[in-house]
């Protein structure tokens, strides 16, 4: 069953499953898939979100996952650092991460 994310607060214990939706920042909508989170957004980048929030993906993502995701090296242009196949504790982390950066960026822009 779809389930629908927008706030750290309304992901609180649950852990992710394929084909949730989290948005950030009120418009950045993602699609949890079995290793990325994957923009729903017409023609934006997978990574857009890092780009949104200033923060190096890769670094974040290996803070978040506890291990290396994909080399830098083979990660095409706006993709989603990825993860081991179906690792959701390791997306859920991440994205409990990033609602924290949004909440935080929400906050400094008032």
């Amino acid at each position: 069953m779809q389930s629908k994310y927008t706030s750290l607060e309304e992901l609180g214990d649950n852990i992710l499953e394929p084909q949730d939706v989290l948005t950030f920042l009120g418009s950045t909508h993602y699609l949890v898939s079995n290793n990325a989170l994957l923009n729903e957004g017409n023609g934006s980048p997978n990574d857009e979100i890092f780009t949104i929030l200033g923060v190096d993906k890769n670094k974040f993502c290996e803070e978040s996952y506890g291990y290396h995701p994909m080399p830098p090296h083979q990660l095409v242009w706006g993709q989603f650092p990825t993860t081991k196949l179906k690792d959701f504790d390791a997306l859920t982390r991440v994205a409990k991460k990033l609602f924290e950066l949004c909440k935080e960026k929400q906050k400094t822009a008032l």
